[in-house]
This record gives C-alpha cells, sequence and structure tokens, in this order.
C-alpha cells in the first residue's frame, strides 16, 4: 500500500518512457523549454491524473493566506478597465485577510503555482481550457471576465446578452429600426474561445431583434477579424464600414459596439466623414470606461460592474479553496445597466427611411 500511494515523478516517467526531466518539465508547465512534443505532455499529464500524484500533491499542500491573480501579458493593472476586477479582488481578499499575488502568464506557468506560494488563482480572460486545466492541477481556479465551454472551473461574468438586449429596446423606444452591430472578433473565428464576449454579445443583439420583430440585415452585422490589433485597426474599419453605410440605400440608424473603443473610434471616424452623431447615427459603447466623458459628443455605454465582478471571483475561490472536492460549479453571471450620454438620439417618425441624407 506505501508504494502505491507513493507517486513521484520518477514513477511516472517510467510509466510513460521518458526521462525524469522531461516528467518534471512538463509538470511545471516548462515543457516548451525542452521542445517536448504535444503527445508526450499530454501522455505525462495523463499518467500523472491516472496515478494521483495532482490529488497527493494537492493534499499535503499547507495554507499560505495568499491567492494568485495571473493575468495575460496585454494587460495593464493600470489601465482603468482592468483596474476596476482589481480594486474588487484587492479590497475583497484584504476582508478576508488574504494576500493578493499578481503575476504574467506568458509562455510557461507561473512559479507560484509549483513552489506553494498560493492557495487558489484567479484567471483574467483568454486561458485556453488545457491551460486553465494545467493550472487546476496545482490550485483551484476562478475564470474572471472569461468563461470556458466546459465547466471545469467556477467562473465570473457580465451579462453580455441582458446589456445588448437592453441597447436594442433603448433604442427602439427611440424610433430607432435599422439597428447595426460592430466588433472585432478573433482571427480563429466567431466561435474561437477568446471571441465569447463577442459571441455573447451578438447573441443578445439578435435575440432582441427577434422580440421586436426587426427584420436581421447581414449588411448592418459587421464582423471583421482582428490582425493586428490596437485602435488603428479599429478606425480603419469603423472609417470602410461607416462608408458603405453612408452609400446605402437604407442604413442603420444606430449602431452598438462590442466596446468603449470601437465606440469611440465610430463618433471620430463618423465626424471626418460628415455623419451627425445622433442626428444622423446613435453611436453605443460597452463597459462604461471613463474614456466615455472625453469624447465629442460624449459616447453612451453599457455599464459593467467590474468591482463586483472582482469581489465575486475571490468570494467564489475561498469556497473552493475551503471545499476543494467539490464537483459542482457555479458560473455566476454579473448584471448591466446602459448608461445614455450624447451619442443616442430619437428618430422622428417617417423620417427613418431612405438614404443618409433623410434617414433621420
Amino acid at each position: 500500500m506505501k508504494a502505491k500511494s507513493s507517486v513521484t515523478q520518477s514513477k511516472i516517467a517510467r510509466e510513460v518512457g521518458v526521462s525524469q526531466t522531461t516528467v518534471s518539465f512538463v509538470l511545471s508547465g516548462k515543457e516548451k523549454e525542452l521542445s517536448v512534443s504535444e503527445e508526450t505532455k499530454e501522455l505525462i499529464l495523463s499518467k500523472a491524473k491516472e496515478l494521483g500524484y495532482f490529488k497527493k500533491k494537492k493534499l499535503n499542500r499547507k495554507k499560505t493566506g495568499n491567492i494568485g491573480y495571473i493575468i495575460p501579458p496585454r494587460i495593464n493593472l493600470s489601465d482603468p478597465y482592468y483596474h476596476r476586477f482589481f480594486v474588487g479582488i484587492e479590497e475583497t481578499s484584504k476582508k478576508l485577510g488574504k494576500n493578493v499575488i499578481v503575476e504574467t502568464w506568458e509562455k510557461s506557468l507561473p512559479p507560484l503555482l509549483w513552489n506553494n506560494k498560493i492557495d487558489g488563482v484567479i484567471l483574467e480572460a483568454g486561458v485556453r481550457e488545457e491551460e486553465a486545466m494545467q493550472v487546476l492541477n496545482y490550485v483551484p481556479v476562478v475564470l474572471l471576465n472569461y468563461a470556458l465551454d466546459n465547466t471545469i472551473c467556477d467562473m465570473v461574468m457580465p451579462d453580455n446578452r441582458g446589456g445588448i438586449r437592453q441597447a436594442v429596446s433603448y433604442l427602439y423606444e427611440l424610433g430607432h429600426r435599422r439597428i447595426g452591430f460592430f466588433a472585432l472578433i478573433s482571427p480563429e473565428g466567431l466561435a474561437a474561445p477568446s471571441s465569447i464576449h463577442v459571441r455573447e454579445r451578438l447573441e443578445g443583439y439578435y435575440q432582441a431583434l427577434g422580440f421586436y420583430r426587426l427584420p436581421i440585415n447581414e449588411e448592418h452585422v459587421y464582423l471583421p477579424p482582428a490582425k493586428v490589433g490596437g485602435v488603428k485597426e479599429i478606425e480603419n474599419y469603423a472609417h470602410q464600414i461607416l462608408k458603405k453605410w453612408k452609400s446605402s440605400a437604407n442604413p442603420p440608424t444606430a449602431v452598438i459596439t462590442t466596446g468603449d473603443t470601437y465606440g469611440i473610434s465610430l463618433i471620430k471616424v463618423a465626424i471626418s466623414l460628415g455623419i451627425q452623431v445622433p442626428q444622423e447615427l446613435s453611436i453605443v459603447g460597452f463597459d462604461n470606461t471613463i474614456a466615455c466623458h472625453y469624447i465629442s459628443p460624449t459616447l453612451s455605454s453599457i455599464e459593467q460592474s467590474m468591482e463586483e465582478m472582482g469581489r465575486l471571483s475571490v468570494e467564489l475561490l475561498e469556497k473552493r479553496i475551503e471545499d476543494g472536492d467539490s464537483t459542482i460549479f457555479k458560473r455566476i453571471t454579473c448584471g448591466t445597466k446602459l448608461i445614455v450620454r450624447e451619442s443616442v438620439g430619437k428618430v422622428n417618425p417617417g423620417e427613418c427611411r431612405g438614404k443618409r441624407g433623410g434617414a433621420r
């Protein structure tokens, strides 16, 4: 019995037929440094799970009082958007007597995962399922502002669909019947995990059109792939679609975007093309960042409670740390709210037909 319960990296190496060094690098998330093939990596992880290596490792862990907040390298916590998540995480952690260690995940697993520095991890946006599974081999995980199709851990997300439905509803009340949708999607397509926010917001858009029995005009839906990223690319796409809509016989009288950067880009480009906002085109963003106040006209936007999402992610993680054996995972959806500003206006009856000049 003692031999059976003693699961070492050497034993895994013997079972798979590789060196102990290879096993060590794979289990610490550094397999790329040895150029380990994907097939060998999967064999090692599968054998480790089969032998109970990870379960044994977790049972031997001592509580540290620390939780990890792991972010992709592209995220900067000084960014007002991401800082709001961090505020919720930090304040709630302090109330629970926990310390927060922020780490960037680049090519390999952050060392704090495998050197017993933390009790659990909050993962911020963009991880693949296999990456989340890797982290789960070490500590409990909560996904923040991100979700995976397979429920393998707890997740906290904004109400993407509901937020867009609110925006369509408000625009409908103002007389809009031709409402567009603009976003950039992952180069891998709309079905890619990284496109989840766009996908859910687009679903909310179609749901709302269906509820109000508005026709779906695919010329009003613009979803180009993100190639290089950045504001310049968004502005280029905004210019393309606004020029197309301007020459259309039935252009949208309003457009909803999946982020404030898109909305702000549309306003700037519309002004340069002589399209009046909101007299000719109403524009709605998503996230309600501080930048909404610094564009003229000010941008209407869908607020998501990022501080609340941060708070809930810490509370979920604390429960998971205390009850790590539970196989019941939660996906919490936080409410959204439309914040109306100058970029949205009414459509007068009888003025929403024809070309751009008489569209409003």
